[in-house]
C-alpha cells in the first residue's frame, strides 16, 4: 500500500516484527546494547507488570521525576498519561513506562517529533531506500507542568481534539522543508 499509516498499522501487528511496538523496540535496544543497556540517549524504560519492582525502586531513587505511561497495544495516543506518583498507579497495568524528558527540544515553544521512512534492503553492499516523512507538532505550548495532554503528545489523533484545531491544523503537520526553513 502507498499509505504509510496503513503500512505501519499492518507492521505493528505482524508476528516477529517486534521493532514496531513499544515493547519490541525496548527489547531491540536491550539486545543491541547488551550490558551497556540503557544507552545515554534512551530514557529509563520499564515494562509493566514484569518490571514493576525495578520501576518503583528507580522512582524512589529519583523523587520528583515525572514518568510517561504508554499502555500496551495502544495507538494514536490512547491511554497515555503522565505519572508523578508511581505508587498510585493501577496495579498490574500492562504498559511501558519511561522517564519523561522534561526539557525536550522544542519547535516554536511546542513539542514535535519526526517521522521518516527508511528501509535497509541490503547491508552488503549497502542498499537503503529513504522516503521523506513529516514533522508532527503539538498545537499547545509546552510546559513540563502542563496538565493538558495536548502539550505533551504530538499524535495527530490527540491534536485533532485541541480546541480550535480546524483553524490551526496546518500547523500540526509540517514537511521536512518547513522544518528546515524554521531552523535555518
Amino acid at each position: 500500500t502507498s499509505n504509510p499509516w496503513v503500512l505501519t498499522s499492518l507492521l505493528n501487528r505482524v508476528a516477529g516484527w517486534r521493532l514496531f511496538t513499544k515493547t519490541g523496540f525496548q527489547d531491540t535496544v536491550r539486545d543491541i546494547c547488551g550490558p551497556a543497556y540503557p544507552p545515554r540517549w534512551y530514557p529509563l524504560t520499564y515494562r509493566l507488570p514484569e518490571d514493576e519492582k525495578e520501576f518503583l525502586l528507580a522512582a524512589d531513587r529519583r523523587p520528583g521525576t515525572q514518568w510517561i505511561c504508554k499502555p500496551g497495544g495502544g495507538s494514536c495516543g490512547r491511554g497515555i498519561f503522565l505519572v508523578t506518583d508511581p505508587r498510585r498507579m493501577e496495579p498490574q497495568i500492562r504498559a511501558v513506562v519511561q522517564e519523561y524528558i522534561a526539557q525536550p527540544l522544542l519547535l516554536q515553544g511546542c513539542k514535535f517529533d519526526l517521522r521518516m521512512y527508511v528501509t535497509v534492503a541490503r547491508v552488503a553492499p549497502l542498499l537503503v531506500y529513504y522516503r521523506n516523512g513529516y514533522v508532527r507538532r503539538s498545537l499547545a505550548p509546552y510546559s513540563p507542568d502542563a496538565e493538558d495532554v495536548h502539550a505533551h503528545l504530538t499524535n495527530a489523533a490527540v491534536q485533532k481534539k485541541v480546541p480550535g484545531y480546524e483553524a490551526h491544523k496546518e500547523s500540526s503537520i509540517w514537511t521536512p522543508a518547513q522544518l528546515e526553513h524554521c531552523l535555518v
